[in-house]
């Protein structure tokens, strides 16, 4: 499944919506890439993911691998998943969007299977007065 960007461009679907009424699935567009990442249900409904997976091209060829890659091209434009924290806040009518990056939706630190470790992420840019979330798997 891919998925077209706001600027034309096309990448492997990283999000999806499901339906559960009509058994669709449907793209959803994120930069960072999410595979191998995890997350939880906030208190106010919206839903976080954490970490992910380096930025890749075409076949999961990391766009740092000098040797498969060694012009260092980045054909979908994704980010390192490792340091992201994305956002969904869910609708029935199909307009919800991810919400990533930025120095709010950014860690300090890489995770790959975040589920694994235990993450203390300040919402808010860390400065009080913050919320903390804690994920302990």
């Amino acid at each position: 499944m891919t998925v077209t960007g706001p600027n034309g461009e096309t990448h492997p679907a990283w999000g999806t919506s499901y339906d559960i009424k009509t058994n669709t699935a449907t793209p959803m567009w994120v930069t960072s890439n999410t595979f191998c990442a995890g997350g939880f249900t906030l208190g106010n409904g919206q839903y976080a993911v954490f970490g992910g997976n380096q930025p890749v091209t075409t076949d999961g060829v990391a766009v740092n691998d000098k040797g498969k890659n060694p012009t260092g091209a980045n054909p979908y434009g994704n980010t390192d998943g490792g340091e992201a924290i994305r956002v969904i806040t869910p609708c029935d009518d199909g307009s919800c969007q991810w919400i990533e990056g930025g120095d709010d939706l950014t860690m300090t630190v890489s995770y790959h299977h975040p589920i694994w470790k235990k993450l203390t992420c300040r919402a808010n840019g860390g400065t009080p007065p913050s919320r903390v979330l804690e994920m302990d798997p």
